[in-house]
């Protein structure tokens, strides 16, 4: 069963209806959907963490932090090559709730931001 819950929350970025979230409307549509399936976050964390990174989920995530980021990153204001960065895994699972736990940063400073962690 968790198998196949997995691949139902698994949907590629293509089929996912809330890749955008342009509008706080869709997003809050998108918030909705969530409590369609209370195991969502259980299943979302069992996921190897690349899979969860696949998800229509994530990128629906994703979608809402560069809309509220600006679609800039929050570190040399650069517009492209942006990647969204987990500050905590505390909430994993639920990003949705806890988008404070998230920040937008282009893949240079993403990849500085990793470095430093690593030291």
């Amino acid at each position: 069963m968790i198998d196949d819950n997995i691949r139902r929350w698994s949907f590629s970025r293509k089929e996912c209806p809330y890749t955008t979230c342009e509008d706080r409307a869709t997003w809050e549509e998108f918030q909705d959907s969530m409590f369609i399936h209370s195991d969502l976050k259980n299943l979302l964390r069992k996921m190897p963490y690349q899979k969860f990174l696949q998800t229509w989920y994530w990128h629906a995530v994703c979608a809402k932090v560069r809309l509220d980021g600006g679609y800039t990153c929050c570190h040399c204001g650069t517009p492209t090559f942006l990647q969204v960065h987990h500050k905590t895994y505390e909430h994993h699972g639920e990003e949705h709730k806890y988008l404070g736990d998230l920040m937008l940063l282009c893949k240079n400073c993403h990849a500085k931001l990793h470095s430093k962690e690593g030291k």
